[in-house]
């Protein structure tokens, strides 16, 4: 099954869940489809329809004028997000119930259930991508670097040594100390042969003995000189005052020999 027929198939499983609830062979599907599945479930769709079914039953008092604009107009928002960005929403599978059929309150406001559906599901995936955009982890490099440079982090200027894979180099540091992320971008440096060397970033930290400096992280260079790399440290850099950019063999070195190609002070 591609993975665009895995999430229809997820999604209308939950929405018959919610409505009418599941035999026990769709529970299994729906268990089996779910397995590999990240999003942990809030129970958006059944709470949706729970929620219906009481607001909207002839025991309920009419709802507000102003509050039935509001919710219109967080439900034209909540679509227009779902059909211009979001896929559907993998959400976990709870107990199997027995198959029912509908009641005449579901199917008179099927129309209703589904367009909250829509809502719940593109509200679970706005968070979801929020917390995503927010979230050095998950974000590419470029995306950090431009964020630090919107919050006015000043670049820290890397020189080149007189080692022949750096004569055409140059390297900007953009780092955080507060969040403890930053960005490499390098320029005009030698390709490398991952097979044989890689390059390490070293961050030389005032309050650390500086013949361990922390790692920076391993990187390649591509063929036009250019790379733009994460910084996620592995321990907290309480004040880094130099960093250094050397040769290394595959995979980085816990001591280096110091074959130094870029080299710049902050402050």
């Amino acid at each position: 099954m591609t993975n665009a027929r895995h999430h229809e198939r997820i999604l209308e499983l939950q929405c018959d869940r919610a409505l009418e609830g599941l035999s026990a062979d769709d529970s299994a599907e729906m268990l089996a489809l779910l397995q590999d599945a990240r999003v942990r479930n809030h129970d958006a769709f059944d709470l949706c329809a729970a929620a219906l079914d009481l607001a909207l039953s002839p025991a309920c008092e009419e709802m507000p004028a102003s509050v039935r604009a509001r919710c219109a107009a967080a439900l034209d928002a909540a679509c227009a997000l779902e059909a211009s960005a979001a896929p559907p929403v993998l959400a976990s599978i709870g107990p199997a119930r027995p198959t029912a059929a509908p009641r005449a309150s579901n199917v008179r406001w099927l129309g209703f259930a589904a367009a909250a559906i829509a809502l719940a599901s593109a509200c679970v995936w706005a968070t979801i991508l929020w917390q995503r955009s927010t979230d050095p982890r998950t974000r590419s490099p470029r995306e950090v670097a431009m964020e630090l440079q919107r919050q006015g982090v000043a670049p820290i200027a890397l020189d080149h040594t007189e080692d022949p894979l750096a004569t055409q180099a140059s390297a900007e540091i953009l780092w955080d100390p507060t969040s403890q992320q930053g960005c490499l971008l390098v320029h005009g440096l030698e390709r490398n042969d991952p097979t044989k060397t890689q390059y390490q970033l070293w961050i030389f930290d005032k309050t650390r003995d500086e013949r361990f400096p922390v790692d920076g992280g391993v990187f390649d260079v591509a063929d036009n000189g250019e790379a733009v790399v994460p910084i996620r440290p592995p321990v907290p850099v309480r004040d880094a005052s130099l960093f250094a950019v050397t040769v290394e063999p595959p995979g980085g070195s816990v001591v280096s020999d110091r074959r130094i190609v870029l080299v710049g002070k902050r402050g």
